[in-house]
C-alpha cells in the first residue's frame, strides 16, 4: 500500500511539473510579445525626438523651420514624413514579402486548424453525451425487465 501511495504522489509531482511548464510556456511567450511591442514604442519615441538635448532643442527646430522655407522656396514638395525608413535590395524585398506571405498562411492556417479542433472538440462531446445517454437508456431497460421478470414470477 505504502509503494502505491509513494508511485502515486511521485506522478502527481510530475503532473504539477508539466503543468507549471507549460503555464510559463504560455506565460512566456505573452511577455515575449508584450516586450517586442514595448521595445518598438521606446525606439519610435526615441526616433522622434531630437538629437540634441534639452536646452539646445531650439536649434533643431530652427533647422526643421529653415529646411521647410527652403523646400518652399524652391517649389519642392514638403517632405511630412519623418519615420524610419527601410531601404532594401530588390532580392530583400523579395524576401521580405515572402516571409510576410509565410506568416500570413501560416496565420490562417493556425485560425483554420483552430476552428476545426473546436468543431472535433463539439462533435467529440456530443458523441460522448449520446453514449452516456444510450447507456441510460439500455440500464433503464434493463432495470424494467428485471422489475417485469420479477413481477412475472410473483403471480
Amino acid at each position: 500500500m505504502s509503494m502505491y501511495l509513494l508511485i502515486a504522489n511521485i506522478l502527481l509531482i510530475n503532473l504539477l511539473i508539466a503543468v507549471f511548464n507549460n503555464i510559463f510556456n504560455e506565460v512566456n511567450a505573452v511577455s515575449h510579445q508584450v516586450w517586442m511591442f514595448s521595445r518598438f514604442t521606446v525606439v519610435m519615441e526615441y526616433q522622434q525626438k531630437p538629437v540634441l538635448p534639452a536646452p539646445f532643442i531650439a536649434f533643431c527646430h530652427f533647422y526643421s523651420l529653415l529646411k521647410y522655407c527652403i523646400r518652399k522656396a524652391k517649389g519642392l514638395e514638403i517632405q511630412r514624413d519623418n519615420g524610419l525608413k527601410l531601404f532594401l535590395e530588390k532580392d530583400d524585398l523579395e524576401r521580405l514579402y515572402d516571409f510576410e506571405e509565410e506568416c500570413v498562411e501560416g496565420f490562417f492556417h493556425e485560425q483554420e486548424h483552430i476552428l476545426n479542433q473546436s468543431t472535433d472538440e463539439r462533435i467529440k462531446s456530443t458523441t460522448e453525451r449520446v453514449e452516456n445517454m444510450s447507456q441510460k437508456i439500455e440500464d433503464i431497460n434493463q432495470k424494467e425487465n428485471l422489475q417485469t421478470a420479477a413481477v412475472q414470477v410473483k403471480h
